[in-house]
Order: C-alpha cells, then structure tokens, then sequence
C-alpha cells in the first residue's frame, strides 16, 4: 500500500512493509489546493503505467473514491484504480 499526500506545492509517497521496512520520497510539484491524500495498492499503478508510452494525466475525485489514469497523448482512459481504505 501507498499513501500519496499532496500539500502546499509539495508531494509526498510514503509506503510501509512489515517485511522490508518504510520508505518516504517528496519532490516539488505545482500544487495549491487544499491537503489530499489517498492510499492505494501500487501493484495496480505499476500494471497500469507499465502499459502507456508517453505522459498520464491523473484525475482525482476524492480521497475515498476510486481515481482515474488518462493517456495525455491520446486523451483516452487508460485504467481505474480504487483506493485502500487503511495506511
């Protein structure tokens, strides 16, 4: 499971693993909205993005609602990925 936070222009991906450990990345990003974050099993993400060439657009609609990947370059819905309700 991961958990994505964005905040302030800033995102953060956190995951824990009993067997391996946790781990915790943050980068700039062009953000300004109110806190958002959402958990999700980054199998699904990986199988999704492995299958794209090109960028993805991303399209939130909630912490607890399932979020959408789009092709940008073909504005074609590529995958939706339900969210994991505990981190």
């Amino acid at each position: 499971v991961v958990k994505l936070t964005l905040e302030d222009n800033e995102m953060k991906i956190e995951s824990r693993r009993s067997e391996i450990g946790e781990t915790e990345v943050k980068t700039e990003i062009n953000y300004s909205g109110d806190k958002f974050e959402i958990a999700f099993n980054a199998v699904f993400l990986k199988e999704a993005l492995s299958n794209v060439e090109g960028d993805v657009k991303i399209g939130f609609n909630g912490s607890q609602k399932p979020f959408v990947l789009y092709s940008f370059s073909k504005n074609k819905l590529i995958q939706l990925i339900l969210p994991h309700r505990s981190f």
